[in-house]
């Protein structure tokens, strides 16, 4: 659809949406530079923080004064971050730039996002697309997955003449697993630094899981003291993993490629309080996939997870489409009934050949660090 000048494409019908009567851009421009100062270029980090400086500038001008990166949870208790959130009108904005596709349907959230309406942390959620180097909007599959949310669509005139530039590419560097645990080695004569690998990669996770995240939120979060978290991001704005703005802590091009990658071998945390299947007031589950054979009986895994301080850490392998333990049980779900295991099917989806760890602790950081542990022994 055409756009207009100084106009924006609004709601699922497109209807044009004039900007405030008697608005004009001057004010916002002028803080311009302040804007260019927080936002470091570079692929798509670059081109979402681009969407978001324009998306701000649009809602300061129409009166709204927004929270930027507010958190709000899903049905499990994890923690999100929606773009920008209205407190007067309690309405969040999640601003999308570009085209997209229905291979990115997962960046939408759209569960979660729905579970925060329907739980009142949200009063309505707003999807806001803003155009880039010419491309714009979502597919019919991203159109119908958010059906029931209102869309907001920039034009490019009004884009372009907030005069912000378009950030330059980053080059991506190559960044391996294993260089990310290194991080955790002593390296000097020094005292030995205060975590482990399990810390780090539950650091990396966490930022790549929230997209922005406050230093103080990662160190409660990763379990990481004070003094750790500095150094811990240190070493990751180091090695080319993490960048730093006002905004908080974010992955760069090459960390983001890192943790899909990684994402592709360990699933996120699913939380399992009270299920049963291990010991401990709180217990996650995470899937390892095509790790079922490197399994002989679950007892390395159970040790590396105590080791972090967790209480117990149980295996299944996932053999003919069921849930079995290595030298016990080879069909767990009969032989030990719980509400628990429809929800690892359902929100874990394990193959055959994959492995599954429930580790169970006295809180849910311990719990995250020795379902970790354990997963590493088969990384």
């Amino acid at each position: 659809m055409g756009a207009t000048r100084n106009h924006v494409v609004s709601g699922s019908l497109g209807e044009l949406t004039p900007l405030r009567a008697g608005m004009t851009l001057r004010p916002v421009i002028s803080k311009l530079h302040d804007y260019q100062m927080e936002v470091s270029t570079g692929g798509s980090y670059a081109i979402g923080k681009y969407g978001e400086i324009i998306t701000g500038m649009f809602l300061r001008a129409q009166g709204i004064d927004p929270t930027e990166q507010y958190l709000y949870k899903d049905e499990d208790g994890i923690s999100h971050t929606v773009d920008f959130f209205d407190d007067k009108s309690r309405i969040a904005y999640e601003v999308k730039t570009g085209r997209f596709r229905s291979s990115a349907r997962k960046e939408f959230r759209i569960d979660c996002l729905r579970f925060a309406v329907e739980s009142g942390q949200f009063a309505e959620v707003k999807f806001v697309n803003v155009p880039f180097l010419g491309r714009v909007g979502f597919d019919a599959t991203i159109l119908r997955l958010i059906n029931g949310f209102r869309l907001i669509t920039l034009s490019e005139s009004y884009v372009f003449e907030t005069g912000y530039r378009t950030p330059s590419p980053e080059p991506v560097r190559s960044l391996s697993l294993q260089g990310l645990l290194k991080l955790a080695e002593k390296h000097t004569s020094g005292p030995n630094p205060g975590f482990s690998r399990e810390h780090i990669l539950l650091a990396f996770m966490t930022i790549g899981n929230s997209g922005t995240i406050s230093r103080e939120q990662l160190r409660l979060k990763s379990g990481l003291g004070g003094g750790s978290v500095r150094t811990v991001l240190k070493k990751f704005r180091r090695g080319g993993y993490v960048r730093a703005d006002p905004f908080g802590c974010h992955l760069t091009e090459s960390g983001e490629a890192l943790y899909r990658s990684t994402l592709k071998k360990l699933s996120p945390f699913l939380s399992l309080d009270g299920s049963q299947l291990s010991v401990g007031k709180s217990q996650v589950g995470i899937l390892v996939r095509s790790m079922a054979a490197s399994i002989t009986s679950g007892i390395e895994q159970r040790d590396a997870a105590i080791v972090t301080g967790a209480i117990g850490a149980t295996t299944y392998v996932i053999r003919g489409g069921g849930f079995s333990i290595p030298g016990g049980s080879s069909d767990c779900e009969k032989d030990f009934p719980s509400k628990a295991w429809p929800t690892l099917r359902e929100k874990l989806r394990p193959k055959n050949g994959d492995a599954v760890i429930v580790c169970g602790a006295r809180d849910d950081t311990t719990a995250r660090l020795g379902a970790l542990s354990a997963a590493l022994t088969l990384l």
